[in-house]
Order: C-alpha cells, then sequence, then structure tokens
C-alpha cells in the first residue's frame, strides 16, 4: 500500500505539470486582426470542445492571458497558416477546412467559400412536393449554380460539378481545383490535423480480481477460489478514427498490476481444505473500442467500450504459502501453486463518463474483464474476473 501512495503521489506531480506545460505549449505563434483592421501579431491559441467557433486566447509576454470573442476581431489565424485560420461570420469563427487563395471554411452543415474580395455561403436546401398524392422532399441545386459562377467557363471544372454531391469531401474537391486552376497554392487542413488524432494518456485504477480453478480429473469435486483486490496504473494511446472523431475511437493500453491472491480450495461440501495465498506481476495489453455519446455542446459525453485484452505474467516462480485444515489443526508449507498461464486472451466491456477541459480530457470508467482458459490435458479450467474502475486523463 505505501508502494502505491507513492505511485499516487509521483502520478500528481505529474499530473500538475503536465497540464502546466500543456496549456502553455498549447499558444503558437500567430496574429488576429482587430476592427481596425490591424493585425496583432501574438502567442494565440483556439481550442475545441464547448467553446469551439466561440473564442480564442492570446497569451502576453507576462504571461496573462486574453479572451476574443468573434465581435472583437474580423479574423485570426496560427502564423504559418497550417494549423488554423478563421474569419468570422454570424459572430461565430469558421473551421478552416482548405486553406489558400481560395478557402473553405464550414460551420456545422453549412460551408463557405472565400476568394480574395468576397465570402459565398454554400448551403443545401430542400422543398416539399406532392405527386399523386404523395408528398416528396426533393433537394433544391442553388448551391451549385454557386459553383458554376465560380467556375466561370472552365469545362473541367463545370464536369466535376456536375458529378459533386452536397458533402465535405465534394467540396473540398471543387476547392482544390479551383486553387489549382488558379495556379493558387492550398492546404488541406483535414489532413494537417489529422497529424492530432493520436492522443495519450495516464490511468489509475483499483481493481477488484476473482478467480476459480476447477480442479477436475483426479479431483473432479474440488474448486479453488481466490479473491483479492489490487492496484493498478496504465498508460494508453487513443486513435481517433478522422470522420467519426467526436463519435469513435480505438485505445491500446498497457497495464500493469500486483495481484496477492489469497482463498481457499473448497470440497463439494463447501468445506475449506486448503487455504492459499500468493503473489504474481502481469501486463495486460488491452485494445478496447469506444464509442461516445456527446452531451453539454460536446463538453460531457459517454463513452461505451468493448474489446480484446491479452494477459502476460511476468513472475519467474510462483511461490505459494498454504495452509492445510485437517479437523481443527493446521499445517503450514511452501509449494509451487497453480501458475495462471503466462498468455490468456480474454474480452472487457465498460462504461466510462469524461469531460472536455479544452485539449485535456478526464474522466473515470469502469470495466468488467474476463480471462478463461482450459488445458485440455490436466482438464483443468483457470476462469479470472476482474471488475476495474479508475480515473484517466487523456492529453
Amino acid at each position: 500500500m505505501n508502494d502505491f501512495i507513492r505511485l499516487i503521489i509521483i502520478s500528481s506531480i505529474c499530473f500538475i505539470s503536465s497540464i502546466y506545460l500543456n496549456a502553455q505549449s498549447n499558444f503558437l505563434d500567430g496574429f488576429y486582426i482587430n476592427k481596425q483592421g490591424d493585425t496583432i501579431n501574438t502567442k494565440l491559441y483556439y481550442y475545441s470542445g464547448s467553446n469551439s467557433y466561440r473564442i480564442f486566447e492570446t497569451l502576453s509576454e507576462d504571461g496573462n492571458i486574453t479572451t476574443y470573442l468573434p465581435k472583437d476581431v474580423i479574423g485570426y489565424g496560427y502564423k504559418n497558416d497550417a494549423s488554423f485560420s478563421s474569419n468570422v461570420i454570424d459572430t461565430l469563427f469558421l473551421q478552416n477546412v482548405i486553406k489558400g487563395a481560395i478557402s473553405l471554411y464550414e460551420k456545422q452543415n453549412i460551408y463557405y467559400i472565400s476568394t480574395k474580395d468576397t465570402v459565398y455561403q454554400i448551403k443545401n436546401s430542400s422543398k416539399l412536393e406532392e405527386r399523386s398524392g404523395k408528398t416528396y422532399i426533393t433537394n433544391q441545386d442553388i448551391w451549385k449554380g454557386q459553383l458554376y459562377y465560380l467556375a466561370k467557363n472552365d469545362l473541367d471544372l463545370r464536369e466535376l460539378i456536375d458529378r459533386l454531391y452536397f458533402r465535405k469531401e465534394d467540396l473540398k474537391k471543387f476547392v482544390i481545383q479551383l486553387n489549382i486552376k488558379n495556379q493558387h497554392n492550398y492546404t488541406d487542413l483535414d489532413i494537417q490535423n489529422n497529424l492530432n488524432k493520436f492522443n495519450w494518456g495516464l490511468r489509475i485504477g483499483q481493481q477488484f480480481n476473482r478467480l476459480t480453478k476447477n480442479s477436475g480429473g483426479y479431483y473432479p469435486d474440488i474448486n479453488d477460489i481466490y479473491i483479492s483486490q489490487s492496484q493498478t496504473i496504465s498508460l494508453f494511446a487513443t486513435y481517433n478514427v478522422p470522420e467519426f472523431s467526436k463519435s469513435l475511437s480505438f485505445n491500446t493500453e498497457l497495464l500493469l498490476s500486483q495481484i496477492k491472491y489469497s482463498g481457499s480450495r473448497i470440497d463439494s461440501n463447501s468445506s475449506p481444505v486448503n487455504q492459499y495465498e500468493t503473489n504474481f506481476n502481469y501486463i495486460q495489453i488491452s485494445t478496447p473500442i469506444y464509442l461516445t455519446y456527446r452531451l453539454n455542446q460536446n463538453s460531457l459525453f459517454l463513452n461505451v467500450l468493448a474489446g480484446v485484452n491479452t494477459q502476460f505474467n511476468i513472475n519467474d516462480e510462483y511461490i505459494t504459502k498454504r495452509t492445510t485444515i485437517i479437523g481443527q489443526y493446521e499445517q503450514e508449507s511452501v509449494e509451487q501453486p497453480f501458475a495462471p498461464y503466462n498468455f490468456q486472451p480474454g474480452f472487457l466491456l465498460g462504461l466510462s463518463v469524461g469531460l472536455q477541459l479544452k485539449e485535456i480530457e478526464i474522466g473515470i470508467d469502469t470495466r468488467y474483464i474476463r480471462f478463461s482458459k482450459l488445458n485440455k490435458e490436466l482438464n483443468l479450467f483457470v476462469n479470472q474476473q476482474h471488475i476495474n474502475s479508475g480515473f484517466y486523463i487523456k492529453f
């Protein structure tokens, strides 16, 4: 327990330090354009979550942070123009999709194409029509007319427009080709931002363990039952699927734990025959899939997770203290116990609640983990079940 307390203290120090360093590192060299048209170079930070498209922050040389709303500026961006830049429309900042002399922005399901002089709103519309007594919804391709206007008399672009549907990927194709036709450089920020589709994190948990072993073979009516509690610490990496980054992600987690099992061998009369204590260390590699339901403007969310686990035991020897109960007498001895298999596949199911705080995600989760394996030669079935509840932080 003392080792675990030290582990918590060290993890807390690392956690607090990483928050401070992460907050400082979020600010990059950038600029904003005030209402007077002046360009101000500064350290700038734009973040996602509940405030995305609504505010950005600047960091002064003396460490002061200032928050700006869309009404305060004309636009802003990072200095290298490779990560983010934005105009202001309808009191909201716009997410930049294609950055160039001709740019594509989006806000929810409305898109904007900006040229040097004008910003065009590209929006799908529909109307109700009655045919033979039935009502149908038909899409109006007014947005294609706007693209034809931008394409002018270029036949290649007009043929491309004829094949397009109202969706982000198709509008990106058009804006990219429009930049190429006009010999302009451009940056596809979806590709650029994919560099940030990986997150990493730390998780500390409390685990409740239960192991049962059916002796089978010579003693089919005798079962071993072991229970314990243990502390776990794990590091994980998350891959956010680009097209579903707010709802689907894959985790790879490396979990370390030491378990001290205590239990009894129970005969058919439910009487203890032997009592055991044993220690072993293990490593688990988990690959859960997270399905996310987001609440409260994307900042609060629920996760359902399911995946596979692989367990590796890293003890060289398993020494068990055994107490044999014979009538009213107890006899102690040391023996090689059953050894949980060195390699075991398993599965996990779980739920978690998370909160997005700027670029940091914190949360709690509970998991049910199960490993089972049958040794056909010894007719020995070992079943391990774990319930692991923990706190995690993701950067």
